[in-house]
């Protein structure tokens, strides 16, 4: 009978403590997919870490900063069967979503944005930093001419002084891309007169560019027609070239997962406004 009065005292006293650490929770409580941050398009408009209200306890103590654009929630409910459909109960995991990933494809998370405790036991330096806060950022110069470069600097968030990255060479060839993380601070400096023509910060895996391609637009109209001649006869003999060879889909039609769909769509929707005519 004493046995039995113990167990049933650690039970209460577990419940209790669960109960307690869900109350002192700091973030809301997600139950359904409408309670995210949608826009009007029908995007995210910040990147989530999510992870079941049971696991508060586990997760919340290391991500107790506030992170750039980043909403951080334990999910319960239908929101918990949508995000970790195949979770035991006992078992505790994370996910990243990334900013700018379409509402019916909220769900769909490549691996690398799902966290295993088992492979990654140190959570933030495992996980959250290399795969969540983690992104990549390309720089392209079109504003100087092609013998001319600009000076890419990293801006140090403990001091704000400038770190020199290297040289930005003109056009597309000379693109610089870097390893970032969420919400860093670039600048490209016109080296001549020291102007900071772009003053950037990270907000997901992007292309940014300073100034727009210099069209190479003869006047002469015979001068386009011949290069527009050159370029058709190019592309005849590239097509004679062709070996035709075929894996088993061949011409069939298939659908990409949902999870590179997603990631694609994303990275389109955010990179969008960015784009240019070369």
């Amino acid at each position: 009978m004493p046995r039995l009065q113990r167990t049933a005292v650690t039970f209460i006293f577990l419940f209790l403590c669960e109960t307690y650490t869900a109350a002192r929770s700091p973030h809301q409580t997600i139950t359904s997919d409408q309670q995210l941050p949608f826009n009007a398009d029908g995007h995210l408009s910040q990147h989530l870490l999510l992870y079941p209200a049971s696991c508060a306890a586990a997760i919340e103590p290391h991500v107790s900063h506030e992170y750039f654009n980043r909403a951080i929630h334990p999910v319960d409910g239908d929101a918990l069967e949508l995000f970790f459909p195949e979770l035991g109960e006992s078992e505790c995991s994370a996910v990243c979503v990334r900013v700018g990933t379409a509402r019916g494809l909220v769900h769909a998370l490549m691996p690398e944005f799902r966290h295993d405790p088992a492979t990654q036991p140190d959570f933030m330096n495992d996980f959250f930093f290399p795969h969540c806060e983690s992104v990549e950022a390309g720089f392209l110069n079109y504003y100087t001419d092609k013998q001319s470069h600009l000076d890419l600097y990293w801006i140090s968030p403990n001091d704000g002084e400038r770190v020199y990255q290297g040289e930005l060479g003109y056009g597309e060839r000379n693109t610089q891309f870097i390893q970032s993380f969420l919400g860093h601070v670039f600048h490209l400096v016109d080296p001549i007169n020291n102007e900071v023509l772009l003053d950037h910060t990270v907000a997901f895996d992007h292309i940014v560019s300073v100034g727009q391609p210099k069209y190479t637009v003869e006047e002469n109209p015979r001068s386009r027609a011949d290069k527009i001649r050159s370029t058709v006869n190019s592309e005849w003999d590239r097509h004679r070239r062709i070996r035709r060879t075929f894996s088993p889909l061949g011409f069939a039609k298939g659908r990409l997962p949902d999870d590179i769909f997603a990631s694609m769509g994303a990275y389109y929707y955010n990179n969008a406004p960015e784009a240019i005519f070369e």
